[in-house]
């Protein structure tokens, strides 16, 4: 189906994240990656079987962070004029400082923010390395004595591991987890 809707609508560029192949297509295409490739257990077999074909035939590869781009070009079989990194943006439109006091004060009280906080946003999935941020967090406490680490976001499936990591740590009291958090409070 995808052949036929790109040779109707004349298009030379097929842009996916790699689940989609196409078959036989004469299309370029162009593929962003978001990483994925690995599991508790070494790599994923859905990646290998499924993702790195695809990105393996793509004229270009869009790698969103630095870590990605190293991870495909240093185990993987691609050329490194084939894959690019375009950094994920920010609708700074949505995303700003709340102004409204009342406002801000309602989301602080809502997520039992404290007055000072460096803010991570998830959601926390084992592929996030946020416990190296924990464990960064932890060495540099003297640094941070009034400030807290705010984990914003649902912590998936990796929760309970993230917990238990800040507990070895002793961060109870340093680290909170909120939970989802709307557009409008981020």
């Amino acid at each position: 189906m995808q052949q036929h809707y790109l040779e109707q609508s004349g298009v030379d560029v097929f842009h996916d994240g790699g689940w989609h192949p196409i078959e036989g297509a004469k299309a370029a295409q162009v593929t962003t990656f978001h990483g994925a490739a690995s599991n508790h257990f070494g790599i994923d077999p859905v990646f290998e079987s499924a993702i790195l074909p695809n990105l393996l035939k793509a004229k270009r590869v869009i790698a969103d962070s630095a870590c990605i781009r190293d991870m495909l070009l240093k185990y993987y079989p691609f050329k490194p004029e084939t894959v690019v990194l375009v950094y994920l943006g920010v609708d700074h439109a949505r995303f700003r400082p709340i102004d409204d006091k009342a406002k801000l004060e309602a989301a602080r009280k809502r997520y039992s923010l404290p007055e000072k906080f460096l803010l991570c946003v998830g959601p926390f999935q084992f592929r996030d390395n946020i416990e190296l941020v924990l464990q960064v967090f932890a060495k540099n406490e003297g640094h941070l004595r009034d400030t807290s680490l705010v984990l914003a976001g649902g912590p998936e499936e990796h929760g309970p591991q993230l917990r238990a990591q800040v507990a070895r740590l002793g961060l109870e009291k340093k680290v909170v987890f909120t939970g989802h958090v709307s557009h409008d409070d981020l």
